[in-house]
């Protein structure tokens, strides 16, 4: 098929812009919560994705392609 696979750290922040775009935004969301167990953490990662905007992400994306 002339595909080519290219070999990839195992984690680089320039390969995963989802560190930055997401998480940040993640971070933020959850600062000063406690958690009592991972389906807190769990829960709160859902709350925050439906609390966002589903465009958020994609303008995201788009910016990265600005640059």
């Amino acid at each position: 098929l002339g595909y080519e696979t290219v070999q990839r750290p195992f984690y680089s922040p320039d390969i995963s812009p989802t560190d930055y775009h997401l998480f940040k935004h993640f971070r933020h969301f959850i600062k000063e919560k406690a958690f009592r167990n991972e389906r807190d953490v769990k829960q709160a990662f859902v709350d925050f994705v439906d609390f966002k905007p589903r465009n958020i992400f994609r303008n995201s994306t788009n910016k990265l392609a600005e640059h």
